[in-house]
């Protein structure tokens, strides 16, 4: 007897119970059943916002727990677009069949950020603090605080950026920020969520009470004010007032750079109750950039009161480029118009035989240099004295022209470099050039990159403490790309003071350096006397 069996087709696999909650302008959750009469291979979620077509079409794999898959949409990963979403459900089953449910989910516009349970807290003569509540349908990015004193209507207002931790927002308003100011402020806050909605409250007044001066013990300084700023300096004004009588006000100032190097303790001109001092650029040498300024007052009793002014920078408005006297001194100006080092800077040229024979004396009446260094040897296969340093050393001491020596580097091992130290100091004795007389380093010129990191590093060792066991200074030279890559070494950046990059700014900076230092910004100067191109730096202190 046969039998027969019929064996059902495959169907496709079954999409039920399909459900969207948690519906939020943060996204949606999408839950579904699927059954096969096989085995499901795949299911995916493709979904996007009407907003832009299919733009931010992106295909989800939900998670499976059972035969219940979920998709947990965050809107974030569509722009955080509002209005219709697509969400397409697909299941996928071994033999290649397939089951479709399409679904529309609208998601709600956005909505503003909302403010509440403002408070003012620690209130001193000095600061008080401001707190808040923002939340938001999906993220506060940004609350604003701007802040005022009542004096002078809103001259000294600021937008004061608060920091946001666990949904509060908070900023401390400080009377220093304010002109050091006593008497009413206003404060109001703006809370901005990721779509540019904010939302605006007000946070009131708060007095910060003026101290009783017959009771505070010192002298009270309020009211401070930078007037005639300019690129040659600012003026500082302020009030003073004590139970005794005051003896002297006193600014010291000093640039940011290099610490106090340039402290000055200036002495407030006294006008009634205000004092004032002029801080000139000139008596800092001459830098632009941030100033540091503090005030103390003494009174007559022997108290004294101090206070910190907020950074105050003086800007050079002048755009120009290339070389420039301002006032007398000399600033070298890169290509977008930055001063190098913000200070006045010294032009400085290095030369070899390559520059051939150079007429010194148009080079010192024409070329406005400030000094010279000179190539000491050269390398046609093993070390010579450079043909032309013997003539333009002769000739940088006939003109009165500093003068350092560079060596181009070909060393392979320490041993190298301490003949190549040795070899520099033959020469440097052959013509009498004292240590005392380089008014720059001996430069070891470092610009082989088949030699490794470790060697550069040992052959540098080797030559700077040869150089400085004969009393002579020795630092490096290189050029930026080198040092940002096999030259990117703390040890080699701490005898790096001279640099060559011809780009439109020096775009580098050494942590691990301080003192003079030289931006060699061009190979392809001009300079009378010289014929063809030369090398230039500016050199400033860092």
């Amino acid at each position: 007897m046969e039998l027969e069996t019929e064996i059902p087709e495959n169907q496709a696999p079954e999409i039920s119970d399909v459900q969207v909650t948690n519906i939020t302008r943060k996204g949606y959750t999408v839950t579904c059943k699927i059954t096969d009469d096989s085995k499901v291979r795949n299911v995916q979620m493709p979904t996007w916002s009407e907003n832009g077509d299919q733009d931010d079409l992106i295909w989800y794999t939900p998670s499976q727990k059972g035969n219940t898959y979920t998709l947990n949409l965050d809107a974030a990963n569509h722009n955080y677009d509002t209005g219709k979403y697509n969400t397409h459900i697909y299941a996928y089953d071994e033999e290649g069949k397939v089951s479709q449910v399409e679904l529309e989910v609208e998601l709600p516009e956005n909505e503003a950020p909302v403010i509440s349970n403002i408070e003012i807290t620690n209130v001193t003569n000095d600061s008080y603090t401001v707190t808040c509540n923002v939340s938001d349908d999906v993220e506060v990015t940004s609350v604003k605080m701007p802040t005022w004193t009542t004096n002078n209507s809103q001259d000294d207002i600021i937008w004061h950026e608060a920091e946001i931790k666990d949904g509060v927002a908070t900023f401390t308003v400080n009377r220093k920020d304010h002109n050091f100011e006593y008497g009413e402020y206003v404060t109001h806050i703006y809370a901005y969520d990721k779509d540019g909605l904010n939302t605006f409250q007000s946070a009131g007044t708060t007095i910060l009470q003026e101290p009783d001066k017959e009771t505070y013990g010192k002298p009270i300084i309020k009211d401070v004010r930078i007037t005639d700023a300019n690129d040659d300096g600012f003026t500082v004004t302020c009030t003073v007032s004590s139970k005794y009588e005051i003896d002297r006000v006193m600014f010291p100032t000093w640039t940011y750079k290099n610490d106090q190097d340039d402290l000055i303790w200036g002495t407030g001109t006294k006008n009634g109750d205000q004092y004032s001092f002029r801080v000139e650029r000139s008596a800092h040498n001459y830098e632009f950039g941030t100033y540091v300024t503090h005030i103390y007052a003494y009174d007559k009793n022997g108290n004294v009161n101090t206070i910190e002014l907020n950074y105050h920078n003086i800007v050079n408005t002048t755009v120009r480029q290339g070389w420039a006297y301002i006032n007398g001194q000399k600033y070298f100006f890169d290509n977008a118009g930055n001063i190098a080092g913000n200070m006045p800077a010294k032009k400085i040229i290095d030369v070899s035989s390559y520059n051939g024979n150079i007429d010194w004396d148009t080079v010192k009446q024409y070329g406005d240099i400030d000094g010279a260094i000179l190539r000491i040897t050269a390398h046609p296969g093993h070390y010579i004295e450079d043909t032309q340093f013997a003539r333009n050393l002769a000739e940088c001491r006939r003109l009165n022209i500093p003068f350092g020596v560079y060596i181009y580097d070909y060393a392979n091992n320490t041993n190298d470099a301490v003949y190549e130290a040795n070899f520099v100091i033959d020469i440097l004795r052959k013509y009498n050039v004292s240590p005392s007389e380089l008014s720059y380093p001996v430069y070891y010129d470092l610009e082989r990159r088949q030699i490794s990191k470790a060697q550069n590093i040992a052959n540098m060792n080797a030559f700077i403490s040869t150089m400085n066991a004969n009393g002579y200074t020795a630092h490096v030279y290189s050029y930026r790309a080198m040092l940002n890559d096999t030259l990117n070494d703390p040890s080699i950046w701490a005898n790096v003071s001279w640099m060559a990059a011809y780009t439109n700014t020096i775009g580098w900076s050494n942590p691990y350096y301080k003192g003079n230092f030289g931006w060699q910004y061009t190979s392809s100067g001009t300079i009378p006397g010289i014929s063809g191109s030369v090398d230039i730096s500016c050199w400033y202190v860092i």
